[in-house]
């Protein structure tokens, strides 16, 4: 399986702070600094239908990271 499998997008990316990210099975993704630290955990569940939207980041690069099925999913964001 590749890390494609799980579907995970984010969008639009670079973007302004306000950012979605949905996947195709539910798991939970951590919003993660440069510095390594977490700056917001969320659920995509069946309920929110796997999607979730971000808002007023503050500027700067961060990786998405989730783990689902054994697989781990990482994602670069960056907000301008």
């Amino acid at each position: 399986g590749t890390v494609n499998d799980l579907g995970l997008n984010v969008y639009p990316n670079p973007s302004n702070g306000n950012f979605i990210i949905s996947t195709d099975v539910s798991m939970t993704v951590n919003v993660v600094n440069t510095l390594g630290q977490v700056v917001t955990t969320l659920s995509l569940t069946g309920e929110n239908k796997n999607k979730v939207t971000v808002s007023s980041l503050p500027t700067g690069i961060y990786f998405i990271t989730g783990e689902a099925k054994g697989l781990k999913v990482n994602r670069k964001i960056v907000v301008e």
